[in-house]
């Protein structure tokens, strides 16, 4: 298994190119305690140097990668961090400023806490190859300039690094305090209730109170972890004063440990060495676990990266290779328009009513309903109808409304179907608009931007084109029905159904004393024609009133079907077809020119930054597929 060593170190420098994030998580100690726990005394035992940043409060104030690297030979330990790749530190001292540099770089104030990790390689003879994370420790009560919310921040720091499926939690926990209250415990507890993944590390055993021994809670019998717990001596205070070497403060652990009458027996997996080759076996056994997994990831990771090389894509520099570029893109914009509206494309959320769909909502619910809202005789009082039938006559009194003002009421009141007709264009307009501008996704105009702004150019002065016809197309359909007042449509009521239909409704009048039938008196009705033998009772003064009502209604009708029926035909053969028809033939020729194409197809600085990044970020995973596969994982 030793073997996986040298692979894990390797895709470790690869994950720390890429930036780590990005989906690859490899397996990792994380160590966790709260502050005052000995956490960095254990850390530094492992290292056996001083190299942590020290005080009082948080110090440790971002997530400190720290990878140990193991030397064949002996010699000087040094130390490299990722973000200073050139340079290397013999002086632990310098590694110790570095970090406070780097954390005051990322969290200027002294009591800010960062998220972004730091990565430190430290090479050397004494070492195993271990991985760890050193978080923030656990903190209860805001001091000096931190923030109110300090433990929530620091615990959710926590908490996101252990709750990853690939990582190990060192727990550390002081001995002189109640174990039921650890709080690294009780976090590791949340993510991972059975103990599967949690090494439990106890320190300051040598200042526990005089009588009392952690003896059961080593042999895993209070509170069980599966990987059980290892026993530290933290140093002193007065020993991290006077500088004396972490190698005699180890000898010193190993004799505690070995004399002890409690831990004797425990002693051989007691103390840093114990637990710097226990992290290192579990750190083995989980990467033999672990890396089949992360095998499919990468695979995944290396396919979805290639696509997106493919999407920005590169192309034949030539005269003829950059003219098929820009037809390309033309083409691809103007079917890419064309499918959206038709239908042929992929719905990310399917709640959402879009393209063609939406027009067709537009046609059947808005405008349908903003039709039909309007009033037959909407600002058209009875006095208003009087009045004109009466002033009709002039000095002749009048039985009844003839044509001529009838057609003068019709045009009145049909004039309302103009706005919502002429709303309902614009809101298809601006629909088409927003379809191009925001709905259309073609790689090659976001890797072109002034290909894309030409784009837009050519297809806005199209689209106003029809729409500015579509307006006076619709405009005028609404004059002709204004022009003409048919009282000859067939779907008309006629004056004598409607007379008739007004009688129905009515009560009887009492019959007036029978007079001789006049001659010549047998006209046949009309709106011209109707003389007082003809009209409505005199008992019966808003009879002739309602009868104007109900023809107003029915001519009325009859333009609201032929508004909603036509107004929708129309902007869809003139707007949306009618642009459409145009939109690639327009492209085309305002656009495929070749004294142009050298200034069409540059690219932005930020699509070059992306696609070269992207090409990098392929590779290392390339090379990363290329470790993994060379592990025999039967082995």
């Amino acid at each position: 298994m030793d073997k996986l060593i040298p692979t894990f170190n390797k895709l470790q420098d690869i994950a720390a190119s890429l930036g780590v994030p990005g989906g690859i998580e490899l397996p990792q100690i994380v160590v966790v305690g709260a502050q005052s726990s000995g956490k960095s005394s254990v850390l530094e035992s492992l290292v056996r140097k001083d190299f942590l940043p020290r005080g009082s409060g948080i110090v440790t104030r971002r997530p400190l990668v720290l990878r140990l690297c193991h030397l064949q030979e002996e010699r000087e330990p040094w130390g490299q961090f990722y973000h200073l790749p050139e340079k290397y530190f013999s002086n632990f001292d310098e590694i110790r400023q570095e970090i406070e540099n780097a954390t005051n770089q990322v969290a200027p104030k002294d009591k800010d806490i960062s998220s972004e990790p730091l990565y430190l390689q430290i090479f050397s003879h004494e070492v195993l190859d271990i991985t760890l994370v050193d978080l923030p420790g656990i903190t209860k009560v805001p001091v000096g300039g931190q923030p109110v919310d300090i433990e929530r921040i620091v615990r959710d720091m926590i908490v996101s690094f252990i709750s990853r499926p690939n990582a190990i939690i060192l727990a550390i926990s002081a001995a002189n305090a109640d174990l039921a209250n650890s709080d690294a415990l009780k976090l590791a507890r949340e993510v991972d209730p059975s103990g599967e993944r949690t090494l439990g590390v106890l320190t300051k055993l040598d200042l526990m109170d005089r009588g009392t021994n952690a003896i059961e809670v080593l042999a895993n019998r209070v509170y069980p972890l599966r990987l059980g717990y290892v026993g530290m001596i933290c140093r002193s205070q007065q020993d991290i004063q006077r500088q004396v070497p972490i190698s005699a403060h180890l000898h010193t652990e190993r004799e505690y440990f070995t004399k002890h009458e409690h831990y004797a027996s425990l002693a051989d997996r007691m103390g840093a060495q114990y637990l710097s080759v226990r992290l290192n076996s579990l750190l083995v056994q989980h990467l033999r676990t672990k890396l089949p997994e992360l095998q499919k990831v990468v695979s995944t990771m290396l396919l979805a990266k290639q696509l997106e090389i493919q999407n920005y894509g590169y192309f034949d520099e030539s005269p003829e290779g950059k003219g098929t570029m820009v037809l390309v893109s033309l083409q691809k914009f103007a079917r890419g328009v064309e499918n959206f509206i038709e239908g042929k494309f992929f719905v990310e959320d399917p709640s959402e009513i879009q393209g063609g769909a939406y027009i067709n909502q537009l046609f059947f619910q808005w405008f349908r309903k903003a039709i039909s809202d309007l009033l037959p005789l909407a600002g058209l009082e009875d006095s208003n109808i009087k009045g004109i039938l009466m002033n009709s006559g002039g000095l002749r009194p009048a039985f009844f409304i003839s044509s001529r003002v009838f057609e003068m009421i019709m045009k009145r009141q049909l004039h309302q179907f103009v706005v919502p007709s002429l709303e309902c264009v614009t809101l298809v307009y601006k629909t088409l608009v927003e379809i191009i501008e925001s709905k259309i996704s073609v790689p090659e105009l976001s890797r072109f931007f002034v290909l894309r702004d030409e784009v837009l150019k050519v297809v806005h002065r199209v689209l106003l084109a029809a729409y500015e016809k579509t307006r006076n197309m619709v405009d005028t359909l609404l004059s002709i029905e204004m022009a003409y007042i048919n009282v000859q449509h067939p779907d008309f009521i006629s004056v004598s159904e409607a007379m008739m239909a007004v009688m129905a409704e009515s009560p009887a009048p009492p019959k007036p004393a029978q007079k001789p039938a006049a001659k010549g008196n047998s006209k046949e009705q009309g709106f011209e024609d109707l003389g007082a033998g003809q009209a409505l009772s005199p008992f019966q003064p808003d009879a002739e009133l309602k009868v104007i009502k109900r023809l107003i209604h029915s001519y009325f009708r009859i333009v609201w079907k032929n508004v909603g029926d036509l107004v929708p035909k129309t902007i869809v053969h003139m707007l949306v077809n009618g642009f459409l028809s145009l939109l690639e033939r327009e492209l085309v020729s305002s656009l495929y020119l070749p004294s142009r194409f050298d200034e069409l197809l540059v690219e932005s600085g930020e699509v070059t930054e992306r696609r070269r990044k992207c090409a990098e970020e392929f590779q290392l995973l390339q090379k990363f597929h290329e470790v993994l596969s060379r592990v025999n994982f039967n082995e």
